[in-house]
């Protein structure tokens, strides 16, 4: 069994017009697979995601491999970006997960159900969501962000050293021809 947290949470319960309120362990636990399953889904969406992102921003990142940007920074700028947007959405999630619960625990109420409201998560959950969060989020980005840096063809051919032998000089001006064909 995977357990992720196990804090003391109080709870309070809302039934009719009676509110118990009581103290226990809230764990987010997963048997065998069921954890592992759930982490792929979310870095199967993630991957899918920064695919597309790839693909939408390739002029920019052919730009950025003319202006002479090597296959290892595109690799490590789409890296760096995985890793800003895994801490902030784990963050976010952290922050709407107590909201979601009161949205769905007024709808149960709603429909005649019993209402459950929990405090406040701990700010330890934070750190479980975020850790958890960059580990999808950089695991799932290095694919596409390799396929980002195989768009750099410059940065992947060694650059060729100028030798004052193939200049011609004209006018007080050094000149090279580039060796392309037409």
């Amino acid at each position: 069994e995977l357990i992720f947290s196990s804090l003391p949470v109080t709870v309070h319960v809302l039934e009719g017009k009676k509110v118990t309120s009581y103290e226990s362990t809230f764990q987010i636990s997963f048997r065998g697979a069921e954890a592992f399953v759930l982490l792929l889904i979310a870095a199967l969406m993630n991957s899918v995601v920064m695919f597309g992102h790839v693909e939408d921003r390739r002029k920019d990142v052919y730009t950025m491999a003319t202006l002479g940007a090597d296959p290892k920074s595109l690799f490590n700028a789409m890296l760096v970006e995985a890793t800003i947007l895994g801490v902030a959405a784990s963050y976010l999630g952290w922050l709407a997960a107590p909201l979601i619960n009161a949205a769905l625990s007024e709808l149960s109420a709603w429909w005649g159900g019993a209402a459950v409201a929990v405090s406040p998560l701990p700010i330890e959950n934070m750190f479980y969501a975020t850790v958890i969060g960059l580990a999808v989020s950089v695991a799932s980005a290095y694919i596409p962000s390799r396929r980002a840096s195989g768009l750099s063809k410059m940065g992947r051919e060694e650059r060729k050293v100028i030798s004052p032998s193939e200049l011609k000089l004209a006018g007080g001006m050094a000149i090279y021809e580039l060796p392309i064909r037409v």
